[in-house]
């Protein structure tokens, strides 16, 4: 969530302008690894103390918890001087959360 927070808090002229950028919807494919990342981040914890014979549930709050927090971070990304908010970006987070999460419930439930 910190380096989420330390990317999007970037003032929009001073993002570097690096290769990867340029490709189409780099930015789209960035949100979803990181709210991937981010997803499974929240499930370990919740499969393991929270709710660890429920791995679904577990599952189910990691996305959830993540797509809440990219929500915040769109609201923080308002008030970045050259950042906008965007709900393409809360969709792709929504897109890489939910892939960590159906993989995590899915293997989750085989142990």
């Amino acid at each position: 969530m910190g380096l989420i927070f330390v990317a999007s808090h970037t003032p929009g002229t001073d993002v570097p302008n690096l290769w990867f950028w340029k490709l189409p919807h780099a930015d789209k494919i960035g949100h979803g690894i990181m709210y991937f990342v981010l997803a499974l981040t929240f499930y370990v914890p919740l499969s393991r103390r929270t709710v660890p014979d429920r791995p679904g549930l577990a599952a189910f709050l990691a996305a959830l918890l993540s797509v809440l927090y990219g929500f915040t971070d769109e609201m923080h990304q308002s008030m970045v001087p050259g950042r906008t908010p965007a709900w393409d970006d809360i969709v792709a987070d929504l897109v890489g959360a939910g892939i960590a999460a159906l993989l995590a419930g899915t293997l989750g439930s085989r142990r």
